[in-house]
């Protein structure tokens, strides 16, 4: 099943012209793959929003090589962290001894050459600039604000959540434990 949706999302990507794709997570690792078949030129990345097992775990795999391969399909891939970006490019080492690596920019990016392809793969953290958001904090505007909050909402505590409106998320079950 997992095999035919990837198959599916590149089937319907295809048909919609020939820009770059960039696909998101692990449920659609093979769709670069599966594009990759239909269009060698096309230019495809992935950015994985969990993290990427160190080698040792990752070859326990039953489809470790076939998640490598459908990986190396793309001409970027992202990950969170540089850990993570480290552990793939080890997984690659340990299957394709021949696949050369060099660190670009400052090591965050890093370009392997396998069977002929480049495929660059990168640390590209997902995040806020926390020392900005905290020195805004504290800024007169956001004091003046927090007392105008207080005085229209009296003295009640206030929850507030950014999130997706997604049943993962388990906002329901959140709102009950407060």
């Amino acid at each position: 099943a997992y095999v035919e949706a990837n198959r599916l999302f590149a089937e319907r990507v295809a048909g919609l012209g020939d820009g770059m794709v960039w696909v998101h997570d692990y449920q659609l690792i093979r769709v670069g793959a599966e594009l990759r078949a239909r269009d060698p030129k096309r230019v495809i990345a992935f950015f994985l929003h969990i993290p990427f097992p160190p080698a040792d775990s990752f070859f326990k795999l039953p489809w470790r090589d076939e998640i490598l391969t459908a990986l190396l399909a793309y001409d970027l891939v992202g990950f969170q962290t540089e850990r993570d970006r480290t552990a793939f490019l080890d997984c690659v080492s340990r299957v394709a001894p021949d696949a050369t690596v060099r660190h670009l920019g400052g090591g965050r990016l890093a370009e392997l050459t396998h069977q002929g392809r480049r495929v660059r793969g990168g640390a590209f953290p997902i995040g806020i600039d926390a020392t900005r958001v905290a020195a805004r904090a504290k800024s007169s505007a956001v004091n003046r604000r927090l007392k105008e909050l207080r005085r229209e909402l009296g003295d009640r505590d206030v929850v507030l959540g950014v999130d997706r409106l997604d049943y993962t998320k388990g906002i329901p079950e959140r709102l009950a434990a407060f």
